[in-house]
């Protein structure tokens, strides 16, 4: 079924209340696909579908679901039926959407949920976002290491009703202790008569629940693994972070990253749909940062006021100041890109920085090498030798400067614990113009100074 076709679909089974219609569409149609369908719908019409649903598709829906259209439904459901819409989710969803929610609301839901339900949402929601534990799940198929491959396929059969993923099965021993990792594959190409323990793969990679989750989605990629267990520091078996989970979380740190890198600054625990957003929201994720811009720009402003006879008396100087700001920033926000990515996907660690910097050292002088020979022969053409000398050394002091900002501000930032990619291209840019204009108007008044009379009398390019 098209998407507008699946649009009008569910308009009309929400509107006619047709059991047949909506059973049709969830036969035939994926979760993923009804939920993108779902959100060109109003809020109440969503929310009357989702009641309509059987509990044990609801959840999975409703998973699939823009954080922003899970709050606005969630905001129409009474208690009961928020309740009983989380229980049929994954834990890791679970505790996504109940943090959402209004503190005042949160204890009355909390009620709704059976015991077990309850327990393992407050554990989950225990651990601070960003970490593994806010990610993973406690839903996984585990068997004890002393059962035989006989005795354990009832068990998987068991699991794979509840169970988020059972491709991997986790081999417990005592006190719930990880003892190794088994796949479903090898477990039924394995003799019956043979013991979990010692089919399984010991010592498995792991990660603990306070790790960033940057640590599990590395793990995960660099091993090619379905999921990875989490364990205490005992080595208690508590959940798992399975790939998909890992696949929505780097998705989303990129988008956030992406939106940081930009000057803005994300709002909430997801990233907010432009088109749907309310326009005050939208406001508050962009004011602060252009607030701070306009703060490190006055700098630029007073540097160029500082050198106000100068330029009276130079005026060619002015033609050239835009040319050589905006090539230290682009040069600056160069360097911060490259390394943010790198510091993010784990290519170069905080003791790197000195060999990062030894290396942005070299680039940016053959950079502005280039560079300063290419404008030497504008500022030679539109001012003459004394200016083309003072263009061409700004050039390359610039260039040279702006990527050592740029390259080392994110270090800078990740040791005061901030998101390194709030050395966003904008704050970059602000922090190259000003030392840009000190470069450009400092190496000017020095020049322009002793340049000019070592030059042959009458001499003129």
């Amino acid at each position: 079924m098209k998407p507008q076709e699946l649009v009008f679909s569910l308009r009309v089974a929400a509107t006619s209340a047709d059991p047949g219609l909506l059973r049709s569409i969830l036969r035939s149609c994926h979760p993923a696909a009804i939920a993108r369908s779902m959100s060109e719908l109003e809020t109440p019409a969503v929310a009357s579908l989702l009641r309509a649903i059987r509990p044990d598709r609801r959840g999975g829906i409703f998973g699939y679901l823009e954080p922003e259209i899970q709050d606005a439904v969630a905001a129409r459901l009474n208690d009961g039926e928020l309740g009983e819409l989380l229980a049929c989710m994954s834990p890791d969803e679970q505790a996504d959407v109940w943090l959402r929610l209004p503190e005042d609301r949160q204890e009355t839901v909390l009620q709704a949920l059976d015991r077990v339900d309850r327990d393992t949402l407050k554990k989950l929601s225990s651990y601070p976002e960003g970490t593994v534990g806010s990610l993973m799940t406690t839903k996984v198929a585990t068997l004890p290491s002393a059962l035989t491959v006989a005795d354990a396929l009832p068990r998987v059969r068991a699991h794979a009703r509840d169970a988020e993923d059972i491709y991997t099965l986790f081999i417990l021993g005592e006190g719930r202790r990880l003892v190794g990792t088994l796949s479903v594959r090898d477990l039924l190409l394995s003799d019956d008569r043979a013991v979990l323990g010692e089919l399984c793969r010991p010592h498995p990679i792991h990660v603990q629940p306070r790790d960033p989750f940057d640590d599990a989605i590395r793990l995960i990629r660099d091993y090619d693994m379905v999921a990875i267990p989490v364990v205490d520091h005992e080595g208690s078996l508590l959940g798992a972070v399975t790939h998909d989970d890992a696949s929505d979380a780097q998705e989303l740190r990129e988008a956030v990253r992406l939106l940081r890198l930009g000057g803005v600054t994300p709002v909430g625990r997801g990233v907010t749909s432009l088109l749907k957003a309310p326009l005050s929201v939208l406001y508050r994720k962009r004011i602060t940062w252009l607030l701070v811009l306009i703060a490190a720009n006055l700098f630029s402003g007073a540097g160029i006021l500082a050198f106000e006879d100068l330029i009276a008396k130079n005026a060619a100087l002015v033609v050239f100041l835009p040319l050589l700001i905006d090539s230290g920033g682009n040069a600056g926000s160069q360097a911060a890109t490259l390394t943010i990515r790198s510091l993010a996907v784990g290519e170069v660690k905080m003791r790197d920085w000195w060999r990062l910097l030894l290396r942005e050292v070299g680039v940016a002088s053959m950079l502005g090498g280039s560079m300063a020979l290419a404008v030497s022969l504008l500022g030679l053409i539109r001012g003459g030798i004394e200016i083309a000398i003072v263009v061409s050394l700004s050039m390359a002091g610039c260039v040279l400067i702006g990527s050592l900002v740029g390259a080392m501000l994110p270090f800078v930032l990740r040791q005061l614990r901030l998101d390194p990619a709030a050395a966003s291209t904008p704050l970059v840019t602000s922090i190259c113009d000003a030392l840009g204009v000190l470069i450009y108007f400092g190496l000017a008044s020095v020049l322009l100074g002793t340049v000019g009379p070592l030059l042959p009398r009458g001499w003129a390019p």
